[in-house]
């Protein structure tokens, strides 16, 4: 099971299949997904997707007025951000507001490296171009490679 990452993105490496951790699956992840697809749903969070296409819209009605275009990367970077830390964040009871939606990227690419992931496949999941010299001569991660760093992923005192 893989999520795909496939619409307009900042850069190409930002489009990416990104395998699913097995305890997500076995925590239901799968049948969440049949019944977003049963719904006739587009998007893994169809309700931020559509409030962020709304968002979108206003702002391409203010670029029209502004002159300046409206690009969907620059919108839901802003909008998906804070929509989780009114919605979820609360939801679940984080207070501290160092803890955003950017913090789990954070603590995801972390705990991969000090599972000892390589930094191709933690680049390569998190989207994340690779700027060195020899980054010319690695092309793509296996989905397996990367499935198996997923595996790898474990955060002490957190019980699922």
């Amino acid at each position: 099971l893989v999520m795909r990452i496939q619409e307009q993105t900042k850069n190409t490496s930002s489009q990416r299949s990104i395998p699913i951790h097995s305890e997500l699956v076995r925590l239901g992840f799968k049948d969440y997904v049949a019944a977003l697809k049963k719904s006739g749903a587009t998007h893994l969070f169809p309700e931020w997707y559509g409030d962020g296409m709304k968002a979108l819209a206003r702002a391409e009605v203010k670029s029209r007025l502004t002159g300046k275009k409206a690009i969907l990367n620059h919108h839901f970077p802003k909008f998906l951000p804070k929509r989780f830390n009114q919605t979820y964040r609360d939801k679940v009871k984080i207070t501290d507001k160092r803890k955003d939606f950017y913090a789990f990227r954070h603590t995801f690419k972390t705990g991969l490296a000090q599972a000892g992931v390589s930094k191709d496949i933690r680049d390569n999941l998190t989207g994340h171009a690779d700027s060195s010299a020899g980054s010319v001569y690695v092309h793509d991660v296996s989905l397996a490679a990367m499935q198996e760093a997923i595996r790898k992923l474990k955060f002490d005192g957190l019980t699922l």
